[in-house]
């Protein structure tokens, strides 16, 4: 392992190497990096998984690259909302642990919702992938058993549903 960590910057263009497109970087913590894709949806994704990427000089013209790199400045002003990247890799779990993966995507879930609450969040994503439906169902009953909790899609993108906004009412949400 390189005992050098990657130097990131907030408006970088970056690549996922588990995924295809394009991201920005919009925040950075020690082991994660926060980026933003094309729709404008951001996921906290663990930085080992994260490369930069070069303008390669070249006489094809990329029309949309300055273009997302000024959103993405544009985006680190504004208060972004919090979310959690529920798949095992990025919580740093072995899917080989599917015995329990779910129950522990769950409790990850319920610590990441009772941050949102302690900070007085009102809005925050989570994602838990398309797949087959399991997570998502399983995320989705967990929420409607809380009163003071509104949830729906949090996006619609060509791969599909994968992510679950949710709106917390402060005055009437209690901790998980």
């Amino acid at each position: 392992m390189n005992h050098h960590a990657k130097a990131f910057v907030p408006g970088q263009s970056v690549s996922i190497l588990t995924e295809a497109g394009v991201f920005v970087v919009v925040g950075i913590e020690n082991h994660f990096l926060t980026v933003e894709d094309e729709e404008g949806f951001q996921r906290r994704v663990p930085r080992h998984l994260v490369v930069g990427r070069k303008l390669v000089e070249s006489p094809v013209i990329v029309k949309d690259e300055p273009s997302r790199i000024s959103a993405a400045k544009k985006v680190l002003g504004k208060k972004l909302t919090p979310s959690i990247d529920l798949h095992a890799e990025a919580l740093g779990l072995s899917a080989r642990q599917s015995k329990n993966l779910l129950q522990l995507q769950l409790s990850a879930c319920q610590q990441f919702l009772n941050t949102c609450i302690k900070n007085r969040h009102t809005k925050c994503i989570v994602i838990h992938g398309v797949g087959d439906g399991t997570l998502r169902n399983a995320v989705r009953q967990m929420l409607s058993q809380k009163p003071g909790i509104k949830f729906h899609d949090g996006n619609l993108s060509p791969r599909g549903v994968g992510s679950t906004l949710i709106e917390l009412r402060l005055q009437s949400v209690t901790q998980f």
